[in-house]
Order: C-alpha cells, then structure tokens, then sequence
C-alpha cells in the first residue's frame, strides 16, 4: 500500500491497484504497510482517530485543502 495523491493504494505496482477512499481504523490495520513508507502515516492516523473519534485524511500536501475536505486522499474513521 503506498500514497500517490489519491491517498493509500491497495495492490500498488499492480494491474489490481485501487486507490482507498474511506476505511476504518480496523480495516487499514488489517492491510499490509510498510514500515518505512506509508507505516507512521497510517499509525498517526489511526492513533489520532481512537484518540478523538474524529475523521482523519491521509494524501498528498499538493492536495490538502480537498484531502482536509474529504474529497480526495483516503478517510480513516472509527
């Protein structure tokens, strides 16, 4: 699973590449990241959703007012 601007990817490098749109905490937990790439992102952002509840976005910072606004990346809820 890697970022491009769409947010996380399942299948990257792939003919299956998809991009991922919203999951839960539990669902990307259960997806396979790298530690040096995607790893910490994925970690603050489900850390940050247990801690608050909240909604959090993981894309690219050329995309963060659409990303923040849920219309781009990927949106990790509870």
């Amino acid at each position: 699973m890697v970022a491009e601007s769409q947010g996380l990817m399942t299948g990257f490098g792939t003919p299956q590449q998809r991009p991922i749109h919203a999951t839960t905490c539990e669902a990307l937990l259960g997806h396979a990241v790298a530690d040096g790439s995607m790893g910490p992102k994925v970690r603050a952002a489900v850390g940050f959703v247990r801690a608050t509840g909240r909604r959090a976005s993981i894309g690219s910072l050329d995309d963060a007012r659409a990303v923040v606004n849920g219309d781009r990346g990927t949106q990790v809820n509870a």
